[in-house]
């Protein structure tokens, strides 16, 4: 929670969580690779691990519980969680964040994200 507090401030709290499995093979970065002129990682690096929330707040919005899975391989990060509560509707996040170049690129595929999501003037404001 404070990783998360000292990059978004109040905007985002979330409470709970337990001990999950990490997995990281391969390099970070690709040998005589220049910094900024080529991919952002190593194509060979694999990582596999999830987050597990008990809830949380977004901006004073609770959310739900949920666990997010996160599998990196040939540089393309595959982000899945299960569906939770947001404002008397549900939220579902699946991206891809492709890291073969030297930007992220973040791909969403079809699908619904929110799902009957109450927004009001407060959340707008």
């Amino acid at each position: 929670n404070n990783w998360i507090q000292a990059r978004a401030g109040d905007r985002v709290s979330v409470q709970g969580g337990e001990a999950q499995p990490l997995e990281i093979r391969g390099p970070l970065i690709s040998a005589g690779g220049n910094a900024g002129s080529g991919p952002l990682i190593d194509r060979q690096l694999s990582v596999n691990t999830s987050v597990v929330w008990r809830g949380g707040q977004l901006m004073g919005i609770p959310f739900g519980p949920s666990r997010m899975a996160v599998n990196l391989k040939n540089s393309v990060a595959s982000i899945t969680t299960s569906d939770f509560a947001f404002a008397g509707g549900t939220i579902r996040l699946n991206p891809r964040v492709n890291m073969a170049g030297n930007r992220p690129v973040l791909m969403v595929g079809r699908g619904a994200i929110l799902e009957k999501i109450d927004l009001t003037p407060e959340m707008c404001g």
